[in-house]
């Protein structure tokens, strides 16, 4: 007596029976698209060419992919729709991208692209296809071209044939020395720009410019450099005092010098540097002694007062100053005078321009009149 139970043998039998018919069940359900892909296949190899299935260019996967002796290059999409109804423009439009992708960036020169439906094509899919030069092939005409014996053609002549893709990278070799030329053609003038630079609008390390700022003390006016000014520096004029209106210079001409004049509207300032328009010098006038008084170097050593006739000191300097397109006084620099000397811990103090007025006595000349008081 067998020390099987009844119930075992049971089971094996049904798993005998369930192996057994694994085979049959896979044979009836193929995946999708591996029975179509074979056929197409098999279509490529017997008109000619070298088929595979299933070749990844870049991310693409190409369900057949074919070359024939002429190194012709045959793609082909396979869908074996049954339920879900024929092919969209949506699945054209993919398809049509990997064929775009690897003619222009693989190198390879497609010269026939089918899709292969078994459910056939929208009318509006079909119609995009004929567009794009896809060759659209549902079940009953993949029959015909299995039984015909005819070559597969395109459904239209493309016209990126070999020798448009040779002249294509030719091309694009030419442009890429064109713009590496370009490129060290632009490098070699900025270094010789860099260069110029250097050598002629910038000082060596070891020298310093004496003024940098577009304010500066009268006292250094002739550190101050005046670009343009076709003659030598004399004097600022200030009849708006504070402001500045006029540059007197002196000019040598064939019979002597010449005084001349120019409004300071024509002049700018940028980095410690005076700039003169060029166009302005035709303009300039000879000045007369009315008109420009009183100078900047006259009133140094003036005496400053206050209302209640309190001398302050002497002036001693003055700021200048460059500021939105005007040429003013700051501020003038003060010698104290021995009555206020020793209540003072420094000799010279400075009052700002705005708080000075300046009035003419026809004996001693200029006088400064500070609005200010004393509180010592």
């Amino acid at each position: 007596m067998s020390d099987r139970l009844p119930w075992e043998d049971s089971e094996n039998e049904d798993a005998h029976e369930d192996l057994s018919l694994q085979p049959l069940q896979t044979a009836q359900t193929p995946k999708r698209g591996s029975t179509l892909e074979g056929r197409v296949r098999a279509l490529f190899q017997a008109k000619g060419y070298r088929a595979v299935t299933n070749k990844i260019v870049f991310d693409h996967e190409i369900d057949v992919w074919g070359e024939d002796e002429n190194q012709r290059v045959a793609v082909a999409e396979c869908k074996e729709y049954y339920a879900t109804g024929p092919v969209t423009c949506g699945h054209v439009r993919n398809f049509f991208g990997k064929v775009f992708d690897i003619e222009h960036n693989y190198g390879e020169n497609v010269y026939l692209a089918m899709f292969v439906s078994i459910s056939g094509f929208t009318d509006t899919a079909r119609a995009l296809c004929d567009r794009l030069g896809i060759l659209a092939v549902d079940a009953a005409t993949l029959e015909v071209l299995e039984m015909s014996s005819e070559e597969l053609t395109p459904r239209r002549s493309t016209l990126e044939d070999q020798a448009v893709l040779e002249l294509r990278k030719q091309r694009d070799r030419l442009h890429e020395e064109i713009t590496r030329r370009n490129l060290v053609r632009k490098l070699s003038q900025q270094i010789d720009d860099f260069n110029r630079i250097l050598e002629t609008k910038t000082l060596p390390g070891f020298l310093i410019p004496t003024t940098v700022s577009n304010s500066f003390w009268y006292s250094m006016v002739d550190e101050l450099p005046f670009v343009g000014l076709n003659g030598t520096f004399k004097d600022f004029a200030a009849p708006m005092f504070p402001r500045l209106t006029l540059v007197l210079y002196e000019q040598r001409r064939l019979l002597g010098r010449k005084a001349m004049a120019i409004s300071t509207d024509h002049l700018a300032m940028s980095n410690g540097v005076v700039h003169v328009r060029e166009e302005a010098l035709k303009d300039a006038a000879i000045a007369s002694q009315t008109e420009v008084q009183p100078l900047v170097s006259h009133l140094l050593s003036r005496l400053v007062i206050t209302a209640d006739q309190l001398e302050l000191g002497t002036v001693t300097d003055l700021l200048i100053s460059y500021r939105n397109t005007q040429w003013v006084i700051e501020s003038l620099k003060v010698a104290s005078s021995g009555r206020l000397r020793a209540r003072l811990a420094q000799p010279d103090f400075s009052i700002p321009s705005e708080r000075v007025s300046l009035r003419e006595d026809e004996t001693i000349g200029w006088q400064i009149l500070a609005h200010v008081k004393v509180a010592l």
